[in-house]
């Protein structure tokens, strides 16, 4: 059986929904972060990712260094750009 692909707007819930869930190897702790949400939904998008996906985006959330000068959704579109 052929497996349904995902509208637009599902893409869009399924990265909120990693931002805002904490995620169940988080024994306690935060959601992931922008960039996190992001690159874990884009790499499923592509049909890549691994273990590295999310960690390598775990210091660009909130701005580099939490600095909150560049979002860290946009550093993960960029990243994931690269993944493909």
């Amino acid at each position: 059986m052929a497996e349904r692909k995902l509208t637009e707007a599902e893409w869009q819930e399924k990265a909120v929904r990693y931002f805002c869930d904490r995620p169940s190897n988080f024994p306690v702790g935060r959601p992931y972060n922008c960039c996190e949400s992001v690159l874990l939904t884009l790499a499923e998008y592509l049909g890549t990712g691994g273990e590295m996906v999310p960690k390598i985006g775990t210091a660009i959330g909130a701005g580099v260094g939490l600095n909150g000068l560049l979002c860290g959704t946009i550093s993960g579109v960029a990243m994931a750009i690269g993944i493909k």
